[in-house]
């Protein structure tokens, strides 16, 4: 969204007012286990997959930087599998 409610405007997820790296790396500092997900996916060229992709893609990097940042798995990265209960692999 470009501002808080009630007077918004949907954005893709790298536009919006929010900073979403401080927001995940402050879930990372308190030990968040749950999911994080995506909630309305703009449309793009190649369909509404290609949309979905792109957000979660996106939403995983800020994920893997704040491990990195804050510590979790040694090198930082994401396991390739994890389970429901944990958003961030840890």
């Amino acid at each position: 969204m470009s501002a808080p409610l009630p007077h918004f405007v949907e954005t893709f997820v790298d536009n919006g007012y929010c900073d979403m790296y401080k927001a995940m790396k402050a879930l990372r500092e308190v030990n968040f286990d749950g999911v994080v997900i995506g909630d309305h996916f703009p449309s793009r060229v190649g369909g509404p997959r290609v949309a979905v992709a792109y957000t979660v893609a996106w939403i995983r990097a800020r994920v893997e930087r704040a491990e990195a940042e804050v510590g979790g798995l040694a090198d930082g990265m994401l396991p390739a599998r994890r389970t429901p209960q944990s958003a961030f692999g840890g």
